[in-house]
């Protein structure tokens, strides 16, 4: 497992995960993505499986290093919510 990079007033930290994907930040748990559930998500996307996938705060930075390692990451295209929520769709034409 990778370690989770949590940001809180513009200081980043990082957390590492126990066995059960919880980690506690400043007395609060967090529930966070596992590793393979980010790549889960992102082949389904890929199959057509889920049109649409709906990424938290908390779970974008690992959901994006996950993202990158693809070869075919140029496919995937976020849209930001407000909230710092990010809706991911995988195109069948690369973006520039």
């Amino acid at each position: 497992m990778f370690p989770l990079i949590m940001c809180d007033n513009n200081i980043c930290m990082y957390l590492h995960k126990r066995n059960d994907n919880y980690t506690k930040y400043k007395g609060r748990e967090f529930k966070f993505m596992l590793q393979e559930e980010i790549i889960s998500v992102l082949e389904k996307l890929k199959s057509g499986e889920i049109k649409q996938y709906k990424v938290t705060k908390e779970d974008f930075l690992a959901f994006r290093i996950e993202l990158v390692k693809r070869e075919d990451f140029k496919h995937y295209r976020g849209i930001a919510q407000r909230g710092g929520e990010v809706i991911y769709e995988y195109l069948a034409e690369p973006r520039s």
